[in-house]
């Protein structure tokens, strides 16, 4: 089981059967999500330099969903392109997530969405196969074989 679909709830529970009160801990809880926030940014431009820096040009054929047709696009882009399209959508995938949890935080004192995302943004960054393959050295094969599976979403981690 993915530890993602596990901490979540987890940490959801435990804050409401211990009745902690998250706003007498806010100043620490804005530091550690900016953190946190600002570690994984900076951590996916090293990724892009790195991607930048290495210059594969190995081909490999990418089906990338068509909004409006059943038939995905078949496209033939070098690993380097890839690598970079992968790694520009985290780093947006990323920003609009912290965007959308700070204006609940923000507009309406919800403290979960910054709390959670200060566990869930690291650990999505480590799990993710760029990392994995650019920071840890992991050889791109199996679940880091290119193209990467689609892990976007709550529904791509049932199935």
């Amino acid at each position: 089981m993915n530890p993602k679909m596990v901490i979540p709830p987890t940490v959801i529970m435990l804050v409401k059967m211990f009745g902690v009160d998250l706003s007498l801990y806010k100043d620490i809880l804005e530091s550690t999500w900016l953190a946190a926030l600002l570690l994984s940014i900076l951590t996916m431009a090293f990724i892009y330099s790195v991607i930048l820096k290495k210059q594969d040009n190995q081909k490999i054929t990418v089906n990338q969903p068509s909004f409006g047709s059943e038939k995905p696009i078949t496209e033939i882009l070098t690993i380097c392109e890839y690598d970079q399209q992968e790694c520009q959508k985290s780093i947006f995938q990323t920003v609009i997530g912290a965007s959308v949890s700070y204006w609940l935080y923000s507009s309406y004192g919800f403290f979960f969405p910054p709390l959670l995302q200060t566990v869930l943004i690291p650990m999505t960054l480590y799990t993710s196969p760029l990392f994995q393959i650019h920071c840890r050295g992991e050889m791109p094969v199996g679940d880091y074989a290119r193209p990467f599976k689609d892990n976007s979403g709550f529904l791509a981690e049932m199935v």
